[in-house]
């Protein structure tokens, strides 16, 4: 586990091959960032949460495979990550194979991923661009909060849940795309 002190929001930058990641957004003055494999028994999943390198510069975190890893995609090795940020972080996340959660006050991003799901839930304001191949994308924006909202699924439904704007919140703008899944765009509950 990685702990790095971050008393302001910062940007994280996460780039992976076969993961599935998870980013909470709250009022906190420190990221922690954990890896760990998918399996413990499985040698693969255990070297490559090994081979993870996780770093902190110039208000950025960063989660990152070893260079080559696009080369050896296999699916071989997967590794769960986990990631504490203070609220009004910036997420930007490639990811070749895995699905990705973020929850919280995450103020926009990009996230990619070739084959998973993506789910950004809590959003209050901010710009996220959200794209995979095969997956669905689900989007629960903060009560009040409006909403621009572009979308393009070939081979899934768009199902848009969300309830009436109200003054005085933020504006959420979310650009989705997948070829194969469905898209859901609603108000986030408490929780």
């Amino acid at each position: 586990m990685n702990t790095f002190q971050t008393p302001a929001a910062i940007a994280l930058s996460i780039d992976l091959a076969v993961a599935n990641v998870t980013v909470v957004a709250s009022e906190r003055t420190d990221t922690v960032v954990d890896v760990q494999p998918t399996d413990a028994g499985k040698k693969a999943d255990v070297k490559a949460a090994e081979q993870i390198e996780v770093g902190f510069h110039a208000g950025t975190v960063s989660v990152l495979a070893p260079k080559g890893w696009r080369k050896n995609l296999g699916g071989k090795n997967s590794v769960e990550v986990t990631v504490h940020v203070p609220a009004g972080s910036k997420l930007d996340a490639t990811i070749a194979v895995g699905n990705l959660i973020g929850s919280g006050d995450i103020a926009g991003g990009e996230v990619k991923t070739s084959m998973g799901d993506i789910r950004i839930i809590g959003a209050a304001s901010g710009e996220f661009q959200l794209q995979t191949a095969t997956g669905d994308i689900e989007v629960g924006v903060q009560p009040g909060s409006a909403v621009q909202l572009e979308t393009n699924t070939p081979n899934g439904s768009v199902a848009n849940q969300l309830a009436p704007a109200a003054p005085g919140h933020g504006t959420v703008q979310v650009h989705a795309q997948t070829s194969t899944g469905n898209i859901i765009i609603r108000t986030a509950t408490a929780a």
